[in-house]
């Protein structure tokens, strides 16, 4: 329809070329490249974008008028006046306008609630709507809704948000068992031309195909930006909406339990306790409390089998085998990079639970968002894996000689079973012992299990390196110190204190280090 008004325009004699100038050079060659006979259409198409339907009563700053539902249970159509192209389209806009006072508003969930949705559950209308609800609890201003009334353009449109990033057109898909096409992706890229958008939103409940992940990217290399939300995306963007979704009942994000306040900082007492050689008084007493931070990571669990044959040259055959079954590798969720190894042992060892908003809520812990997607983890976790399980030897020919040679597996050897969005839950503490205040994070599971992260609790306090062995704390000021070096026993009261606090008193052939206490006495 917009191809047949922007043709008659042409015909009449009228210059279309000058509508696609807003366009960058970049842009409009890209277009003209990726769609067929766009040569001829490419500035038609922007032509019936730009008039189709353009409104005259425009606000001053050349935004759409936003309409509101009414508190009503009737929805009332929209009160505008469309500029038609030809007298057939004045007939399809009336009758939409007298169509719609029939259609009714869906209630909607209170801001404050927790809901629970199963995906595969929702068809492509109550999708929609529950997009709509997590755009507006994430901080989006509808501008225009595409089913609460006639179109301002004729392109595909499901909401026109406004947020930090300016004016985003989304696109809502729901395909539970299937792939976005890189079809849908051009239809959005040419939604947000029309709509002078600064970026697009394809949300979907599946996932993409790999030419719609490549052309998103080219276009966002071109300067629109073009965000593709699969499946995984989508539950993060639901959990901070504080709605948790399932697919067929199975959590689409886990997580692993927290501890309370007072387990976590008893779970700290204990294990400084164990570790550090202080008398008279443990660690656990001296230890003072300042402040606590949760921070949910996220991450990537990666769950892999690997079968390679390891050849030789020429007719050497297989000389060994890399077989690896029901391995666990943990992916940074940001950067795609493997995890430290305290992190990855600490968390193989437990069974994840299903994540659901309102158990944090409490905890107040600060999300980092996932920016890496499904397919590029799984990119990523392949080029970890076969770097991981490389393996360098030699062998000896058939003809007597020895080579040598590094194997790794290829991208075919390796077979992903499994790759699950998981939030691990990291402590960052600060407390005071006496008078040191020190900064700690740590790994904590109700279960007992405690692994500290950095060297904190390991670094002397005196001379500023590390300790090998186990460390002494001062009974005086709170240092941690190397034994022996920089920490000692008094000699009459036994109190461990550091080189900063201790005195030396006479004796028969060499001074006895003692305690600032014992010396006041003397």
């Amino acid at each position: 329809m917009a191809l047949d008004a922007a043709k008659k325009l042409r015909d009449e004699g009228q210059n279309i070329s000058e509508l696609a100038r807003p366009l960058r050079a970049g842009k409009q060659a890209f277009l003209r490249q990726e769609y067929e006979d766009a040569v001829r259409h490419a500035d038609d198409v922007l032509l019936g974008c730009e008039q189709r339907a353009l409104s005259p009563s425009k606000s001053e700053s050349g935004l759409t008028q936003r309409w509101t539902v009414p508190e009503t249970p009737k929805a009332e159509p929209p009160q505008t006046e469309s500029v038609r192209l030809n007298p057939e389209q004045h007939g399809v806009d009336d009758w939409r306008q007298k169509n719609w006072v029939g259609k009714r508003v869906e209630p909607q969930i209170r801001s404050g609630d927790v809901a629970s949705e199963d995906i595969q559950l929702v068809d492509s209308k109550q999708f929609k709507r529950l997009c709509r609800l997590i755009l507006e609890r994430l901080g989006y201003s509808i501008i225009e809704d595409g089913a609460a009334g006639p179109r301002s353009k004729p392109v595909p449109l499901d909401f026109l948000v406004s947020g930090n990033e300016g004016r985003i057109v989304v696109l809502c898909a729901a395909y539970h068992n299937r792939a976005i096409s890189v079809a849908v992706v051009k239809q959005l890229v040419l939604s947000v031309a029309a709509h002078s958008a600064q970026g697009g939103m394809l949300i979907t409940s599946g996932r993409f195909s790999p030419p719609a992940i490549e052309h998103a990217e080219a276009m966002s290399a071109l300067g629109t930006t073009i965000k593709l939300i699969d499946r995984g995306f989508f539950a993060e963007m639901a959990a901070r909406a504080d709605i948790d979704l399932t697919d067929g009942g199975q959590p689409l994000l886990s997580t692993y339990r927290v501890s309370d306040a007072v387990r976590s900082w008893g779970a700290l007492g204990s294990y400084m306790d164990g570790v550090c050689d202080s008398s008279p008084r443990p660690p656990s007493t001296m230890l003072e409390q300042i402040e606590r931070r949760l921070t949910l990571r996220p991450s990537f669990k990666v769950t892999y089998d690997v079968e390679a044959a390891v050849r030789g040259r020429g007719w050497d055959g297989v000389i060994d085998r890399i077989s690896v079954s029901d391995g666990t590798m943990f992916l940074d969720g940001v950067s795609g990079a493997e995890l430290d190894e305290s992190r990855a042992t600490f968390f193989t060892a437990l069974e994840p639970t299903p994540f659901s908003a309102a158990n944090f809520r409490e905890l107040h812990p600060a999300w980092h968002r996932f920016e890496l997607d499904a397919a590029g983890a799984a990119r990523k976790a392949k080029e970890r894996i076969a770097s991981h399980h490389a393996t360098t030897g030699h062998w000896w020919g058939n003809r007597g000689n020895v080579y040598y040679g590094t194997w790794q597996p290829s991208a075919r050897d390796i077979t992903l079973k499994d790759i699950a969005l998981v939030y691990l839950p990291e402590n960052h503490v600060r407390f005071r012992i006496l008078k040191t205040v020190y900064e700690l994070e740590f790994l904590e599971h109700p279960s007992g299990r405690f692994e500290p992260l950095g060297n904190a609790l390991f670094e002397c306090r005196v001379c500023g390196q590390l300790i090998s062995r186990k460390p002494l704390l001062c009974n005086a000021c709170g240092k941690i110190a190397h034994r022996r070096k920089h920490g000692f026993k008094c000699k009459t009261c036994k109190k461990t204190v550091c080189q900063n606090c201790v005195r030396l008193a006479k004796g028969f052939l060499l001074r006895a280090p003692i305690c600032p206490t014992c010396y006041r006495r003397r």
